[in-house]
């Protein structure tokens, strides 16, 4: 997974099915084989959270790490309805006295 460092690791990205490893990677206009790097190790690779003031900053939050710190080559798909549930919920939480 390119892009993303130990510190972005222990905030708001969250791994799930990886490991430490070894893979091919770009260096200029060649390929250098064996270099260290996280590494895909099953289908579930990481969550990524934000938070925020409102549920809206939150996502913003979210969406923002996804599009500038996660690039996962030929994988281009990830949730588009973060949050909306809770958005729906929120007045419910709030009227047993949570969040």
């Amino acid at each position: 997974m390119w892009g993303i460092t130990e510190e972005d690791a222990t905030t708001n990205i969250h791994l799930s099915e990886v490991q430490w490893g070894k893979a091919p990677a770009m260096e200029g206009e060649k390929v250098k084989l064996d270099v260290p790097m996280y590494v895909t190790a099953g289908d579930y690779v990481l969550t990524v959270t934000g938070t925020g003031d409102t549920v809206e900053k939150a996502k913003d939050k979210c969406y923002k790490t996804i599009k500038e710190k996660v690039s996962i080559p030929n994988s281009t798909m990830y949730r588009t309805d973060i949050g909306d549930r809770l958005e729906k919920q929120l007045p419910d939480l709030h009227k047993n006295g949570l969040c």
